[in-house]
């Protein structure tokens, strides 16, 4: 293997157990059969309200699944799971050897410990490598990369761009991110999301934010002739991930203002993958 990144913010949960996929087909926002070997899916877990408490990839391997998660969250994800568990015959354990790596050019081979999988986000994401007994030497973390990558593609992602626990799946485009199975069954929180989904409210969205100037102080409000119209969260360089108030933007162009981040002229740009911000330019 060669020219893998690892990523350092991302830990690994394994879940098993002769109930595992009637469980997780019951809690989460997606449909668990999408979930193979060697194919992840993009899920969620809810509040009842329909806040966004957890959101991670799976991929299932033999017998189990295998949880793709923000390292911060492994403790609290393996909480609320034991929470739903009640009497079903599952097994819980996080994995703190395994290695999450990402090959951003395009497929990588893997050895027998190693699972590939793409990020089912966004097919120009990259190709997911899972070390389940550490890394490997060709794995070495390179932050300034992969995060230039992501926001290239527009790609939220916690705790940077958004706070689990405060905002809705369609406030970081989960709808468009393939993170939400809309012909499953019910799931904790789906009657909020159905709604959403149904009556076309979601608000805000993540923009792609480029500007004349460096945007490193952040997180930062992005102000339209000093009216608050969203959040800058990640950001390298001239190039930022937004969370944007669509209607007050649309708003605010449409009067000719200008957006600008503590006084640096800004450009909003509609992700590729997105359908939402029609009124503003598609990055590439």
């Amino acid at each position: 293997m060669s020219g893998l990144i690892r990523l350092e913010n991302r830990s690994v949960i394994e879940i098993g157990g002769e109930d595992a996929h009637d469980f997780l087909q019951g809690i989460l926002t997606n449909d668990i059969e999408g979930a193979n070997e060697g194919r992840a899916i993009y899920a969620g877990l809810l509040t009842p309200q329909g806040k966004l408490l957890f959101d991670f990839l799976i991929v299932r391997h033999n017998h189990t699944y295998l949880v793709d998660v923000e390292a911060s969250q492994v403790d609290d994800l393996l909480k609320r799971l034991m929470f739903y568990k009640l009497r079903a015959k599952v097994d819980l354990n996080a994995l703190p050897q395994a290695v999450i790596c990402v090959s951003i050019e395009g497929s990588a081979e893997t050895n027998c410990d190693a699972i590939s999988y793409m990020d089912p986000r966004y097919e120009k994401m990259s190709s997911r490598i899972m070390m389940l007994k550490g890394e490997d030497e060709s794995c070495v973390p390179n932050a300034e990369q992969w995060l230039t990558h992501r926001l290239n593609h527009g790609l939220p992602e916690a705790p940077a761009d958004f706070e689990h626990g405060s905002c809705f799946p369609h406030d970081i485009a989960m709808d468009q991110l393939n993170g939400i199975g809309f012909k499953k069954g019910c799931y904790v929180g789906q009657e909020v999301v159905s709604r959403m989904q149904h009556r076309g409210t979601a608000r805000k969205r993540p923009m792609i934010v480029k500007a004349q100037g460096d945007l490193s102080d952040v997180p930062s409000d992005i102000k339209a002739n000093g009216a608050i119209i969203g959040r800058l969260g990640s950001a390298f360089g001239q190039q930022g991930l937004a969370q944007i108030h669509l209607d007050r933007a649309v708003k605010a162009r449409n009067a000719g203002k200008q957006f600008d981040v503590n006084g640096t002229q800004v450009e909003l740009l509609s992700p590729a993958w997105a359908s939402y911000g029609e009124a503003f330019t598609k990055a590439e």
